[in-house]
């Protein structure tokens, strides 16, 4: 990897974690990414990661980790002061994310969702994530 640009990616579903993998490495290939399976892991991440680009985190909601879901994931990052776009997904599509809404880095979204859409999100949300446009996906 020749980028200094990082990806946290957050979801307690294997297979999902894998596909995303996929779809990541084949569209944005100079991007370095970390996944984890619940918030927890991913915080432990977050503070190995130091002065290292922290381009986007992206995190499932629910999770079965007690503390490690996604809006408490969200609201660590917030009170340590990490300024990165935050993806937030669920298969629950009652979430609207009232408590969020004022907040330009927060964005969320619901599955079930295709590659293109995936990775249409992560250029959007994080303008700085440069996509290879040779991806096949």
């Amino acid at each position: 990897m020749n980028s200094d640009l990082w990806i946290i990616h957050c979801d307690d579903d294997d297979i999902l974690r894998r596909h995303c993998k996929e779809i990541i490495k084949e569209n944005f290939p100079d991007v370095n990414l970390i996944q984890c399976e619940n918030g927890i892991l991913a915080i432990e991440q977050l503070k190995k990661l130091e002065e290292k680009k922290l381009a986007l985190i992206i995190s499932d909601l629910h999770m079965k980790c007690e503390n490690g879901d996604g809006k408490s994931l969200y609201k660590y990052i917030k009170k340590i002061g990490i300024d990165c776009p935050f993806l937030l997904i669920t298969g629950d599509a009652t979430q609207k994310f009232e408590e969020f809404q004022n907040d330009e880095k927060f964005y969320s979204a619901y599955k079930p969702f295709d590659s293109e859409t995936l990775v249409s999100m992560i250029a959007k949300v994080s303008p700085s994530i440069k996509r290879n446009k040779n991806g096949t996906r």
